[in-house]
């Protein structure tokens, strides 16, 4: 969403093929949608993969060309099949990076590496592989549904049923 008063103009004749218009606001300020050339997984060049793990700011080669390659892998479990290629891609998913995040290549554990800070990435060896990333959800999202379920079985155990009384004969 632009600021008031922006068409976006510019920025639609800049990156034509990287947003597209999308409904304006209910207070009328336009609104552009990106359209990245990416799926859920791709394979980022040795030089943007660079950038990623620097802190860099990615550039927008890595929008198009041959920096990037789409996988056909969705999340969020990957499993992808790498060729030979050069030292230093990277198998970045359109994923938070957080705990629960583990892969293998080829069936050896390896670490998970924060892409620009946030994403979920792995480093790819040069020869051809087998990549999985896996993502299972940490223990704290089981320890807060133990949690809920308790204070629900206090809640209901604590409202007082029908008091009985008894009958003198």
């Amino acid at each position: 969403m632009l600021p008031a008063g922006e068409n976006g103009r510019e920025l639609r004749t800049d990156v034509s093929d990287l947003v597209s218009r999308a409904p304006r606001t209910s207070d009328g300020r336009t609104v552009l949608r990106l359209t990245p050339e990416a799926g859920q997984v791709t394979l980022v060049s040795p030089e943007q993969a660079h950038h990623a793990v620097s802190g860099s700011a990615p550039s927008d080669e890595l929008m198009r060309g041959a920096a990037i390659a789409p996988v056909d892998a969705q999340l969020p479990d990957a499993r992808v099949r790498v060729s030979a290629g050069p030292d230093g891609r990277l198998l970045v998913l359109a994923a938070e990076y957080e705990p629960g995040w583990s892969a293998t290549i080829d069936g050896e554990p390896v670490p998970i590496t924060p892409a620009w800070g946030h994403q979920v990435s792995v480093a790819v060896p040069e020869a051809e592989s087998e990549v999985v990333v896996r993502y299972t959800a940490p223990w704290h999202s089981v320890l807060l549904l133990i949690g809920v379920a308790a204070l629900l079985f206090t809640v209901l155990t604590a409202v007082p049923g029908r008091l009985r009384t008894s009958r003198s004969t």
